[in-house]
């Protein structure tokens, strides 16, 4: 009696061939086949669990220590002003910035390398080869570095993940002591070089200081605003001079009388001897002028008077010559006592010589100034060329400063932020010393043992069962 159930169930087949293999328990070469199936699959399971257990039983007794370390992704920016002289920067970028270098990666070969693994073992007292049980986990998306490394004992482990991160941390301070080593050797070239052109400038702008006129730009600045000022004041001076003679010149069309005459009048007025000499002769002819219109012209007393008064015209005359020169006529003389013996007009006189003294000081003044700037100008003129090579030479030698100054300062600046190509390493979490011995091996072994003995109880089955679908496809051709 055949069992039917619906096929294409691989299930409900094998159900059907353990129906079968019921059925037909008692045929000897059905039992004999299963007998041997059973014989290969114990024997497979046997060394299956033998290597398991021997795995297990025989592995030596494992602790691990786990640390997280970190890189802090933010760059330092500095920036130094000098004054007057130039600019220097500093500005360390982000290590992630680069996207073709990730500085986790070279971190990683780094901490694997033997410069660090050496010193690490050298630190614990161990083995290079203690540490190839070292393992590394980058973390995507952070700055997360997972370190892990395994030992006999708990103590050996701490001790191999203090020294590891040790001798990473004095690898990478020995990275960054020769990189800047390097550069400021290559700095120091180039500041060296600075350094000779800023004493060539330097000497080229003494030995031009030392043989030209001027030594400075300022020097040059100054004679420019000083002709400025002397033309200024040359416009106001002409300007006053202008003015006193307006007025001086308007004075004496009044009086009638010249400047040099105001001038004469003004000092005999002033003279006390001429002055009485004056007051006498004013008495006397008004004494000729009584005695006129008593007498007639021809009298004695007249005549008398008349020759004094007339000695009294001499002695003036001969003192106004005293005063003012011995050349003066008596026509000039007229003139002179007529003007000297108006008291009120004598206010007017002073003004004109004011106004003359003013004029003749103005003109003085200005011819000065014309010399001064004329003289100046000349001096101008014979240093622009001068000037300009100056200016030259110091803006030479004010670049040269601010290179060789910036060099410097920049060299000084790279000191502050050793971490530009090596970035700082911290550690987030330190490494503990493990509590329990480590048991992941021993399960993995177990489950792939376990996994073995499914699979190869699978693969027996599957080998059972075998012949009658053989049997079909013959059927079937």
């Amino acid at each position: 009696m055949r069992l039917r159930l619906p096929k294409f169930t691989l299930h409900r087949r094998l159900l059907a061939w353990v129906w079968r293999w019921v059925a037909y328990g008692s045929s000897m070469r059905l039992s004999k086949r299963l007998a041997t199936y059973l014989i290969l699959l114990g024997s497979i399971w046997g060394a299956i669990w033998a290597i398991a257990i021997t795995l297990v039983s025989t592995a030596p007794t494992a602790y691990t220590t786990r640390w997280v370390v970190i890189l802090p992704g933010t760059g330092a920016g500095l920036a130094v002003s000098l004054e007057s002289i130039g600019q220097a920067s500093a500005q360390s970028s982000s290590p992630y910035g680069n996207t073709s270098v990730d500085p986790k990666v070279n971190y990683q070969a780094i901490a694997t390398s033997d410069p660090v693994l050496l010193k690490a073992a050298e630190k614990s007292a161990s083995s290079y080869d203690d540490f190839a049980s070292l393992k590394i986990k980058l973390v995507d998306q952070t700055a997360l570095m997972n370190f892990s490394i395994t030992a006999p004992t708990a103590e050996q482990a701490y001790q191999k993940a203090i020294s590891h991160y040790q001798s990473l941390q004095e690898v990478l301070a020995f990275l960054r002591k020769d990189e800047f080593a390097t550069r400021e050797q290559s700095t120091r070239l180039s500041v060296d070089i600075y350094e000779k052109t800023l004493k060539q400038t330097e000497r080229k702008l003494l030995e031009f200081q030392r043989q030209s006129k001027i030594v400075s730009a300022d020097q040059f600045q100054s004679l420019l605003v000083s002709l400025s000022n002397l033309k200024e004041k040359i416009d106001q001076t002409n300007a006053q001079l202008d003015a006193a003679k307006i007025k001086r010149d308007t004075l004496m069309a009044r009086l009638g009388v010249s400047s040099t005459q105001a001038g004469q009048a003004l000092v005999l007025h002033r003279d006390a001897e001429f002055q009485a000499l004056m007051q006498e002769r004013a008495t006397l002819g008004s004494t000729i002028a009584e005695q006129r219109g008593k007498w007639g012209a021809r009298h004695p007393e007249v005549l008398t008077s008349q020759a004094g008064l007339d000695a009294l015209d001499r002695e003036m005359l001969t003192r106004a010559r005293q005063l003012l020169s011995s050349s003066l006529t008596r026509a000039e003389f007229k003139t002179l006592s007529g003007f000297a013996s108006r008291s009120t007009q004598e206010a007017l006189i002073q003004q004109i010589v004011s106004f003359e003294i003013t004029y003749r000081g103005l003109k003085s003044e200005l011819d000065n100034y014309r010399i001064t700037y004329q003289a100046r100008e000349r001096t101008l003129n014979d240093t622009v060329e001068e000037a300009a090579r100056l200016q030259a030479l110091q803006r030479e030698q004010q670049v040269a400063t601010a290179v060789y100054t910036t060099a410097l300062a920049k060299m000084d600046i790279a000191k502050i932020d050793p971490f530009t190509s090596y970035p700082m390493l911290q550690m987030l979490a330190p490494p503990l010393m493990p509590e329990q011995p480590d048991k992941l091996g021993k399960k993995l072994t177990l489950l792939g043992a376990v996994g073995a003995t499914l699979f190869a109880t699978i693969g027996m089955v599957l080998l059972w069962i075998r012949k009658p679908y053989l049997r079909k496809l013959q059927k079937s051709e």
